[in-house]
Formats: C-alpha cells, structure tokens, sequence
C-alpha cells in the first residue's frame, strides 16, 4: 500500500490518463490524493475514497470547526509526562511496624494519572524462612497414654534441612511426659523426603490447627513435604512419610499489593487465582526470590528478570497522595521483614 500526496495534479479524475498513471507505478494497490480528490487503486480498478470513507477525513490530527460564533479545536491531547516515584519504607510513620504492610504519604500529590506500573525493587532478606506462622505442628501419644503437645521451632532462618530437623528432634526430645519416652519418635530425611518415625508407641501427627487461618499449603508440613493434615504412626506402621520433597524455601515468590486510594476503578490485569478467589485485588507485581542468603537484598527489575509488573491503566485519570504497599507471600499473606525496609520504584504517566 503506498500513498501519493498532490503529486498528480494534472489528473483531475479524468479515467484514462489516471489510469495509465496508475499502472506506471507498478503496485497493485495505491491511494492518490490529487487536490480535493482522493483515489483508491486496486487490481486495475480505481473508485474515489469517497466510495469507502464517505469524504471523511483519514488522516487523524487536531482540527478545527466553528460552532455559532466559536472556535472548536478537536484532536488535541495534553503531552504525557512520565516520572519515577520512589517510595522508601524507612520513611513511613509507624517505624515500630515489623511487618511488610506500610502506608505512605506523598509530599507532593501526582495529578491527573492514567497508568501506573512497578519499575524495580529492593528487599532486604529479612524475613524467617520459619516464622512464628509456620513453625509449629502437633504431636498426640494415643498410646499408652493419651496426651497433646504443641512442638514449636525456634524462628529464624534456617541455611538447611538438616538444620530443621535438628530442630525438631531436639523439641521432641525436650516434651516432658509419662507416656512419652526420649528419642522414641524422630524425624529424618530420606531420599529428600521427611520422614516421621517411632519405635513403640503410637502418635497421630498434625500440621495445622483449627485456628489456622493461613491455610496448609503455608504450614510447616508443607514445608517438610507433607501434603495431608495428620499422620498416624505406630507399632505396625512405623514410619510417615511425605508425599513431596522437602523444600525449604518461604517464599517461593513475593507479590506486591498497591492500593493507591483511587475512587476510580482500574483495570487491573495481574490475576493471582487462589483456590477460592483472587490473593489479592491490589497485587500489580510479582519477584522472584532468588537463593542468596539471609541478610542479602533482592535487586528486582525488568532487566534482570526477577520482576513481573502490569501497567495498571485507569478508566478516568486519578490523583495520588496516599499509598499503601504490601509485600504477600506466595499465599497471599503479609510478610513479616522483621522491622527491613525495602524500597518500590514505580513508573507514573499523567498529563
């Protein structure tokens, strides 16, 4: 498709000479513009545009009519500006605040905004890979006696496994019962596998209480690997083993949740499906955690491919002063930083 402006001026419409233009441009399909006329050449035919576009304008641009006694210019549009928006936590009010749940604001308020997007990030591994969240399951002697007991681990962040089951062994070893007797009951990994043994009596295994409202897949069995609620182990059957790998890593990912107070609603396009519904309606991004260690800081950006941000466009421009920035685990909970700060770049376009 080529297009021709005022080049064929001596034309005017007439059918032979235009014709024989027409074929010495050697295209099949052309449009000519020779004054106030507008052709269309396709396959040796040629029709005004008229017969297409009924003498409108194809050519977008601002233009100009006059209504009664004024002037309209149609077609113009403010010139977008684009800004970097850095919002650092060290900043925030409530500095006793541990968790990465943060509310902000802007000294300066942004006007007229149309999209808004995550440009990079810096988190500080701060968080326990085993929190006061997942720390903990429940072991009951059914035999012979029956008696309950919480086994906590000691939060922090464990380098390993078998740091973990260390752990676990020594809380076991440390339940103070009668009908419980010291290194009956075990926990070792094998084949990456936990594995949850006794050599007498019979205890029923649990991983998550009635009260936990974080959901299994965010406990410590799953974690260890272990997919069901409770295990039963015995004289008979000795050993439970977990369905899946161990794999000891919290989180997995983190998404950031922006609410930036808006009255208007937007179009949001990151979806996280949970099992019932969406994590989060405010979640815009995604970063990837990689496996540098506690007390390192996550760089995460386009570039490097750590970051994964919508470009969050609004259906009527909005102001923003106030903000609130979550970091959710791959659960959708807040996580805890430990009192970290981490830094949000964000990329605004307004008018």
């Amino acid at each position: 498709m080529l297009l021709f402006s005022n080049t064929l001026d001596c034309m005017k419409g007439s059918g032979t000479i235009l014709a024989r233009a027409l074929e010495n441009l050697q295209c099949s399909t052309c449009i000519l513009e020779v004054k106030s006329h507008v052709y269309y050449f396709h396959n040796n035919i040629y029709h005004t545009m008229s017969y297409y576009f009924d003498n409108k304008n194809i050519l977008l641009g601002p233009s100009v009519r006059q209504q009664d006694s004024h002037m309209i210019m149609e077609g113009v549009s403010k010139p977008l500006k684009e800004r970097i928006v850095s919002i650092d936590t060290k900043f925030r009010k409530d500095i006793f605040n541990m968790d990465a749940d943060v509310n902000l604001v802007l000294g300066e308020k942004i006007t007229e905004v149309k999209s808004i997007e995550v440009d990079s990030v810096d988190i500080p591994i701060t968080f326990f890979n085993i929190n006061s969240h997942n720390n903990s399951f429940v072991i009951k002697i059914t035999n012979p006696s029956v008696s309950t007991h919480t086994v906590s681990l000691t939060p922090g962040f464990y380098s390993s496994l078998s740091a973990v089951a260390t752990e676990i062994n020594l809380c076991l070893d440390a339940i103070v019962d009668t009908g419980f007797n010291v290194g009956d009951v075990s926990f070792n990994l094998i084949g990456n596998r936990g594995v949850f043994s006794t050599t007498s009596n019979s205890y029923d295994i649990s991983f998550n209480s009635v009260e936990d409202c974080r959901g299994r897949s965010s406990g410590l069995g799953w974690l260890l690997g272990y997919r069901g609620n409770s295990y039963s182990i015995n004289g008979s059957s000795k050993r439970a083993t977990s369905e899946s790998v161990a794999l000891l890593k919290y989180p997995r990912h983190i998404y950031i949740a922006l609410n930036e107070f808006s009255n208007s609603s937007n179009m949001n396009a990151f979806h996280v499906p949970g099992s019932n519904s969406n994590l989060n309606k405010n979640i815009i991004a995604r970063v990837s955690v990689p496996d540098t260690g506690f007390g390192t800081t996550i760089t995460a950006s386009h570039g490097n491919g750590f970051l994964v941000s919508e470009v969050r466009k609004y259906l009527e421009k909005v102001n923003i002063q106030r903000i609130q920035v979550q970091l959710l685990d791959d659960a959708g909970n807040v996580i805890d930083m430990n009192g970290g700060d981490f830094a949000v770049n964000l990329r605004v376009v307004s008018e």
